[in-house]
């Protein structure tokens, strides 16, 4: 199965930022592999050099930003065979204007995660008015691209089920994120330095949180009893008071922003420790730590999507307190650090390999392909 195909976003990906790109890129990769036609379409612009770039080596058409670029594209080339509208964003000015000058165009629309899902959490977890509002607006803009859509694509069995009970008319595919394991990078316990590693793009509001819940709550009681521990926060866009804590820390707290490759932050460190609040989705920062051997620990909003046994593959830790006591759980536990580390990467290869991506994405195409021709 191959044809023309195009994919709709808020931007050109740039991988190394956030789990989005970096799933986005993913995709790609399969799609061109399977001898798609690719073209790329971001809302938002410029595009950035290294990002357009990269696109372009792979074979993917960058397509100049904004929706009337898209209209002026879909009047010179025609109806694609299908296009991937990406999140509720790209959704909102994309998919009018496909169905009003593409009728013949299959449409997948790709959650990422749900927004209105993180937003409702959000606005629980602070109390915020403005934020609940945002929820409602999401949900209804959600659940509206789900509907217009010939088959929508979630990343979890918690998200799928939301949106095929709301919208029963609309079949709703999982397809994982697509995880390359570290392999044999995976240091052992003896080469680790005791460093408690949290990962994000901290512009994100739950990746912020995380952070303040780390540092206020977390930190304090682990710097205390365990006077060996430091912990790294690695991703771009810092807040100036993360920022400052790190240079007021006296080196114990490490704020690296952005970096090309979190790799070695993955394969130096003792363990992950993420502490979300509020999010939705299937959270890249835990896979990328499975994936390397690197004991985690995280909130059951963390863990959402990814099947662990908890003492097993993972640690789920709720509290401030629970989350200090798993930390020195396995600083003082080597048998537990050991078992966790090898059950990551094979997790991660089980449910979240290029493979399983490439079967469901396929699969998705497909169905969206079979449900066009029905429509028209």
């Amino acid at each position: 199965m191959s044809g023309t195909l195009l994919v709709c976003d808020r931007a050109v990906p740039q991988p190394s930022r956030d789990t989005a790109s970096l799933r986005m890129s993913r995709l790609l990769e399969i799609l061109g592999s399977e001898g798609w036609k690719l073209a790329f379409h971001p809302l938002d612009g410029p595009t950035p050099k290294t990002a357009g770039e990269r696109l372009h080596d792979a074979g993917v058409e960058v397509l100049a930003p904004g929706p009337g670029a898209l209209e002026s594209h879909l009047g010179e080339r025609g109806e694609p065979d299908i296009a991937l509208i990406s999140g509720p964003y790209a959704g909102e000015h994309a998919m009018p204007l496909l169905r009003r000058s593409a009728p013949g165009t299959a449409i997948v629309y790709d959650t990422l995660d749900l927004a209105h899902l993180r937003a409702f959490r959000q606005a629980k977890a602070t109390a915020n008015r403005s934020v609940l509002r945002e929820a409602l607006r999401l949900k209804g803009l959600e659940l509206e691209l789900t509907r217009s859509a010939d088959v929508a694509v979630t990343v979890s069995d918690v998200e799928r089920a939301i949106l095929s009970e709301a919208v029963p008319e609309t079949e709703v595919v999982i397809v994982p994120l697509a995880h390359v394991d570290g392999g044999d990078r995976s240091p052992p316990r003896s080469a680790r330095r005791p460093e408690i590693l949290l990962v994000g793009y901290w512009a994100h509001p739950p990746n912020e949180s995380a952070a303040r819940v780390l540092l206020d709550e977390v930190w304090p009681a682990l710097a205390a009893r365990d006077p060996e521990l430091r912990v790294v926060l690695v991703g771009a866009q810092p807040p100036e008071w993360l920022v400052a804590a790190g240079a007021a820390s006296g080196g114990r707290i490490v704020v690296t922003g952005h970096v090309p490759d979190v790799a070695p932050f993955l394969e130096s460190a003792w363990c992950s420790l993420v502490p979300l609040r509020f999010g939705a989705g299937v959270k890249g920062k835990v896979l990328s730590s499975l994936a390397h051997g690197l004991p985690t620990v995280g909130t059951s909003i963390a863990w959402e999507g990814i099947p662990i046994t908890d003492g097993v593959d993972g640690l789920v830790a709720e509290a401030p307190e629970a989350m200090v006591e798993s930390v020195l759980r396995l600083r003082a536990d080597p048998v537990l650090w050991s078992r966790l580390n090898e059950a990551g990467p094979r997790l991660v290869g089980e449910h979240f390999s290029f493979a399983a991506a490439r079967s469901a994405i396929i699969g998705a195409l497909e169905h969206s392909l079979a449900r066009s021709a029905a429509r028209t």
